[in-house]
Order: structure tokens, then sequence, then C-alpha cells
């Protein structure tokens, strides 16, 4: 189970005929010596824009997160099955 609280500055990357907007934002974060990117996507309405230019989360349609990172941590999730299977026979 993960929980994400945070702020992310979002782009428009087209305003649909509508006048909904599709929206692209990237956050990278540093954990455990791993750069961690995170990509969010939706549509928002106009009307949901807060005075403050804020959009709560729950109010973007269609949102996908993609998580992906670069470092030691990723790197031993891709391994495959031989090599988990060597690291714990011979973990130098």
């Amino acid at each position: 189970e993960t929980t994400l609280s945070t702020y992310i500055s979002a782009r428009v990357i087209d305003v649909m005929p509508n006048g909904n907007m599709v929206i692209e934002a990237k956050k990278e974060v540093m954990v455990n010596k791993e750069k961690q990117i995170a990509v969010l996507t939706g549509i928002i309405r106009p009307r949901d824009i807060a005075y403050d230019n804020v959009i709560e989360s729950n109010k973007i349609a269609d949102m996908q997160i993609k998580f992906s990172g670069k470092g030691p941590v990723s790197e031993q999730a891709r391994r495959g099955w031989l090599s988990w299977v060597l690291n714990i026979i011979w973990p130098f």
C-alpha cells in the first residue's frame, strides 16, 4: 500500500472542443539514492480549477499516474529469475 501526498505542476497539452483540458505533469524525487519519476496525465474541466489555480486530484478524469525509477532498487526489480537465484547463492 502506497500513499502519496504532494503538489505537482501540470501543463495543458491539449484543449478539447468542449473546453476541457488534457494535462500532463512530471515530478522527479530522490528516494534511497534512486531517482523516481512520476508522470500524471488526465482531463480537467475549467470550472474545477480553484481561484488559486489548483485542482484536486479527485476532479481529474481518466487520471493515470506512472512511476519509474533509475538506480539500484529499480535494477534489482528488473532482474530475471536466474539473476535472483544467483544473487541469493552468491551475493557478491
